[in-house]
């Protein structure tokens, strides 16, 4: 894929603490971006078990589904953030662009 950085942005980082126990805490951090584009997925199978091209609306339907799995930061990052920028995609992503903090989670 080789795309111009008009067609992607970054728009924050994010850092989740993945345990409440005191003496054992993992504190990854992510960021976010996105690229309007068509691309070819190279999925690492070490890191990602089930992979789909869906629209909005489909993965609201996706998370009703109790059969189906997703992790907690991803439906975390769906719920607050990921649904208000995917509605903005095609008008521009401009107004969230620029962060400058890691937002904790």
């Amino acid at each position: 894929m080789n795309e111009d950085l008009q067609s992607r942005a970054q728009l924050c980082c994010v850092c989740f603490a993945l345990s409440q126990e005191a003496l054992l805490t993992d504190l990854p951090v992510d960021y976010i971006l996105f690229i309007k584009a068509d691309v070819d997925l190279n999925i690492n199978p070490n890191e990602v078990r089930d992979s789909a091209f869906v629209t909005q609306d489909e993965l609201k339907a996706m998370f009703q589904d109790k059969s189906l799995k997703f992790t907690p930061w991803f439906k975390l990052i769906c719920e607050t953030m990921l649904f208000e920028w995917w509605s903005n995609l095609n008008s521009g992503l401009e107004k969230y662009l620029g962060e400058t903090e890691i937002r904790r989670m």
